[in-house]
This record gives structure tokens, C-alpha cells and sequence, in this order.
């Protein structure tokens, strides 16, 4: 004969895991992609030679290698060309200035490594220049002289 059902038996059904197995699968999960995003570290250590193996001239070239990927991953993301950028540090003048035909003329210019504050500024100023130098008055204060009847 069947069994009556009775609430309790109903809701057995829905009744969820406990609180082990979600931990067990979270911890277990976390494993796997910890480590799974671990291997190309892991692989990039074991392998490489230490720099006390590498001779001088192999830590320089690989360097260089590392220096110029960087230079050519700035210069993409600001929109510049990467030898500009290297010319920068290596201390060479800009490659748009084109040198001076009288060389006694040259000495009397001021150059680019002078001080830019002792240079004089021969460019002509923008309107929004002129009107950040223009000189304004302020709202005037009200004379409260004036006022002789005083509600106090």
C-alpha cells in the first residue's frame, strides 16, 4: 500500500547540499586556475639561464630586446614614432631641426639645451592668452555707511 505523503517527505526533494561539497568545489576550483595561470611563470623560471651563465653581451642584448619592446609599446599607445623616443634618452637633438646655414649666426641663437626661460618668446599670443592677461574688476562692495536706520 502507499505510504501517506506527509510535508516532511515532500521537501526532501528540495533539500540542498551541504556545506562541504560547495566548499570542496570552491577550494578545487581555485587550485586549478591558480595554477593553471601559474604554468608559463613556472616554465619561464625552470628554463632560463641565470644571469651569472650569460655573458655580458647576451644580458645587454636582451636588455636592448626588453627595452625596445617596451619603447615600441609606448610610443604606439602616446602615437609617436619609437626612434624619437629613444633619441630622447639618448640625448640626440630632434630629427625636425635642420641646422643652421652661417655658423656665426648659429652662436648668436640660443639653442635647445639653454635655459627655455631666458629665450625670448617671438610667437604671437592667442585670444585666450590676451584675455587671461587682461585685467578685470571685481564686483564692488556696498557702502553700508550709507544705511543709517539699523533693524538691531
Amino acid at each position: 500500500m502507499k505510504e501517506e505523503a506527509t510535508p516532511d517527505s515532500l521537501m526532501e526533494q528540495f533539500k540542498g547540499r551541504g556545506l562541504k561539497p560547495i566548499v570542496m568545489f570552491t577550494l578545487i576550483v581555485h587550485v586549478v586556475v591558480i595554477l593553471g595561470s601559474s604554468v608559463p611563470f613556472f616554465v619561464k623560471k625552470a628554463f632560463a639561464r641565470g644571469n651569472s651563465k650569460r655573458t655580458e653581451t647576451e644580458r645587454i642584448e636582451n636588455a636592448v630586446e626588453d627595452a625596445t619592446a617596451a619603447l615600441r609599446k609606448i610610443a604606439k599607445k602616446h602615437g609617436l614614432n619609437p626612434q624619437d623616443i629613444s633619441d630622447q634618452f639618448s640625448g640626440k637633438s630632434r630629427p625636425g631641426k635642420a641646422p643652421a646655414a652661417d655658423p656665426a649666426a648659429s652662436a648668436d641663437e640660443p639653442t635647445g639645451t639653454e635655459d627655455a626661460a631666458a629665450a625670448p618668446d617671438t610667437r604671437e599670443k592667442s585670444a585666450y592668452e590676451t584675455n587671461l592677461e587682461a585685467k578685470a574688476e571685481g564686483p564692488k562692495v556696498p557702502d553700508f555707511e550709507d544705511d543709517k536706520d539699523d533693524i538691531f
